[in-house]
């Protein structure tokens, strides 16, 4: 199990907005240039180096807090590291073309 981070294309076709359900495929992964496929979307990958590491966080509401616009309630959120790694995949779309036919 390898936990990565994955850099999406800004501007894309997947632009981090999930719609129902969300799914994707990685072919590939322990080649140079492995294939992402992302709901219906193709994505060819490159591992890069890292500058330090990519910390994963996870925002949580505190227990018993209460969400208004008041502000002493302004720390009802809590965050907590879940986990680290020097993994990284920076995404490209893939467009194909169409086939031509050999004369």
């Amino acid at each position: 199990e390898v936990t990565m981070m994955m850099e999406l294309p800004s501007g894309g076709h997947a632009d981090g907005r999930r719609q129902g359900d969300s799914y994707f495929q990685i072919l590939g992964l322990s080649t140079e240039k492995p294939l992402v496929k992302i709901n219906g979307h193709l994505f060819t990958g490159q591992f890069t180096d890292t500058l330090g590491s990519h910390l994963f966080l996870e925002v949580e509401e505190k227990p018993g807090a209460k969400a208004t616009k008041d502000s002493s309630q302004r720390n009802s959120k809590q965050i907590k590291s879940v986990t680290v790694t020097n993994k990284y995949l920076k995404l490209e779309p893939v467009y194909l073309d169409p086939k031509k036919d050999a004369e």
